[in-house]
């Protein structure tokens, strides 16, 4: 159990399985990564030519484009306010995925929005296929020993759905600022469909139970006393967790200034592992720039890498596991919650627990190199850990990270705004407002739009504004820094993040500006379209063309080209189709028009044929424009 090869990628569990489609999708969690964000849609666009790894994409970025506006209006994440990552580049794809952030606090002052949770909807047309995701994974380029239980639709399946259906209606009521009501319906449906369903258990389990915490469900601690050789891998640990465990024959896994802090003396009569330094991961990037830049990256925007929450883990163990032997069975709880009072005290949290044969699932699974000579299980890449001191060690500057987090979430609550007053055709002059009073700042606290460079921060106040913004560059993102001293630090606390303003005074079509400046030649809009065309990923109508295989400047593909007949018998086998092929087609020609109506970048031969098809097609589809 917890083979250390068993690598899965996130990115997987998001495809749809064969002959279906993304429905519906809805995430959870604690941080998030905004470039990061992007990785969910074209994962479930399933584009056969594009290589996508956990945290890079590559080959294609037209193809991440349509996969963005595609399923960006189907697809949902409710993360913790005051905890989205500042990017190191700021990407003008966002834009499509603006709606889909959902911030959200816990109905609990104090406490945190902390669940992993993805839950999906898939469909070929005719039947529905459900999945969930029980992670302890964020949304975030993070580079971590993390966990996954994927959980697929079975009617005959030991585990039931009803829990995540009662999870996900609690969602909306969490956030800081109003969901629309096109997400709200689409969360409340996926709900009332999950309420009927039931999952398969991962073997060799054989039986499971989802557990959300936090969002008034009975749940609790999950472990009984008296249990044995109990097994806690958490990175962060409490005394209130250790007086819950039994301490005969306990091991504990977690991060080695987590057990400093505690102090030797907590853990007396128990086992104490770390990650062995040979198994951390060293390939991490703090500010994703790991993507290529592509469509929509904007290089002069680009900064160093942030400073991030101590508490925060990027790398290393991150996995939260609860294993323990009881009644005969082998048990896991598996998902978000760290092994601390909070988590099960007022924390929104969702895990799993599973029950399974305890030869196959109990404690000694993870520990049983004796009786698996040459291979390599969890207890190889461990090493024992020897607390120094016995007494605790506090971190001196922990309360005031958390203030700070905790500051930062209620500028969330305090309605900020980015208001924009037009100038001159197309550039802004913005300023920053609030709709409700904004909390007394705990240090030193700068803020800009997170398109604008570091350079261009503004002490937050009534006189923070940015004079001759773009219309490319407006975003309701704002990038937020506090600095605080701390008595007994060596170096002050510095906490950046970014919030979800309300963008007022922009009457312009942004979306569609942005798309155009993106979608600038016909080679590029040729390319989109062969993805719109083909639900296979786009392998379609597009001609490869030149026999030498002819690649278009700063492109792995070859140059996109077509010819009368081909496009022409590739958009009536569309229309034949009936699907919404044609009506993505159609909305992006609209798009592509400029305030003239006129679309400059798309040949007069090729608005002929598309405007033969859509008027022939356009009365099946009750005449709508």
């Amino acid at each position: 159990m917890l083979d250390p090869t068993g690598r899965h990628l996130f990115v997987d569990g998001l495809r749809p399985p064969p002959g279906f489609r993304m429905d519906v999708a809805v995430g959870t969690t604690y941080t998030l990564g905004l470039v990061s964000l992007l990785l969910p849609p074209l994962a479930m666009a399933a584009h056969d030519r594009v290589n996508v790894d956990d945290g890079d994409v590559r080959d294609d970025d037209i193809a991440l484009l349509e996969a963005v506006r595609r399923l960006a209006d189907r697809t949902t994440v409710f993360c913790h306010a005051g905890a989205i990552h500042v990017p190191g580049t700021y990407r003008r794809l966002l834009t499509f995925a603006e709606d889909c952030v959902v911030e959200v606090l816990p109905s609990r002052p104090g406490r945190t929005f902390h669940p992993k949770l993805w839950a999906l909807r898939f469909t070929d047309g005719e039947s529905m296929h459900h999945r969930l995701l029980v992670l302890s994974r964020n949304l975030t380029g993070d580079r971590s020993w993390d966990t996954v239980v994927q959980l697929e639709e079975d009617p005959a399946g030991a585990v039931d759905g009803a829990p995540a259906a009662v999870f996900l209606r609690q969602l909306p009521e969490l956030a800081v600022k109003g969901v629309t009501a096109a997400r709200s319906a689409q969360v409340e449906d996926l709900a009332d469909t999950l309420q009927r369903v039931r999952f398969a258990t991962p073997a060799p389990f054989t039986r499971g139970e989802l557990w959300p915490l936090g969002v008034g469900t009975d749940h609790g601690w999950p472990m009984p006393d008296n249990v044995g050789r109990p097994v806690v891998i958490s990175p962060f640990l409490d005394q209130k967790t250790l007086k819950r465990v039994p301490a005969r024959d306990s091991t504990y896994v977690s991060r080695p200034d987590t057990l400093d802090e505690l102090g030797s003396a907590a853990f007396r009569g128990r086992r104490t592992l770390v990650l062995d330094p040979l198994a951390e991961t060293t390939h991490f990037t703090e500010n994703e720039d790991s993507w290529s830049q592509g469509v929509g990256g904007e290089p002069g925007h680009s900064d160093t890498a942030q400073d991030t929450a101590p508490w925060e883990v990027r790398s290393g163990l991150h996995a939260k596991v609860l294993v323990w032997n009881d009644d005969g069975s082998g048990w896991w709880f598996v998902g978000s919650a760290n092994a601390t009072g909070a988590a099960f005290d007022g924390n929104v949290e969702f895990n799993v627990l599973l029950r399974g044969p305890q030869r196959s699932c109990g404690p000694q699974t993870l520990f049983a190199e004796e009786d698996r000579r040459g291979e390599l299980t969890l207890s190889r890449i461990l090493t024992p850990y020897a607390i120094e001191d016995a007494d605790p060690r506090p971190d001196p500057g922990r309360r005031v990270e958390m203030d700070v987090a905790a500051f930062h979430a209620a500028l969330a609550t305090a309605g900020p705004q980015l208001v924009a007053d037009e100038e001159s055709e197309g550039r802004y002059d913005v300023r920053l407002a609030f709709t409700s009073d904004v909390p007394e700042d705990p240090g030193v606290t700068t803020m800009r739009p997170l398109s604008r460079s570091r350079t261009d921060a503004r002490a937050l106040g009534a006189a923070a504004r940015w004079p001759d913004v773009g219309l490319a560059d407006l975003s309701p993102f704002i990038a937020v820094m506090t600095e605080v001293t701390v008595d007994g630090a060596d170096t002050p606390v510095r906490l950046e993040c970014v919030l979800k303003a309300e963008l007022v005074g922009v009457e312009h079509d942004r979306p569609a500006f942005i798309l155009r400046t993106l979608l600038d030649s016909e080679d590029s809009v040729m390319r989109y379209l062969s993805f719109l065309l083909d639900e296979a990923g786009g392998s379609g109508w597009y001609l490869d063309g030149q026999a030498d295989g002819e690649r278009a400047e700063g492109s792995s593909l070859p140059r996109p080209t077509y010819e009368d007949l081909v496009l022409l018998e590739t958009l009536v086998r569309a229309a034949g189709r009936g699907d919404e092929s044609l009506t993505r087609v159609h909305s992006l020609m609209e798009d592509l028009r400029d305030h003239n109506g006129d679309s400059p970048v798309v040949s007069e031969q090729f608005l002929k044929v598309w405007e033969a098809v859509w008027a022939a097609v356009e009365p099946q589809r009750g005449g709508t424009r």
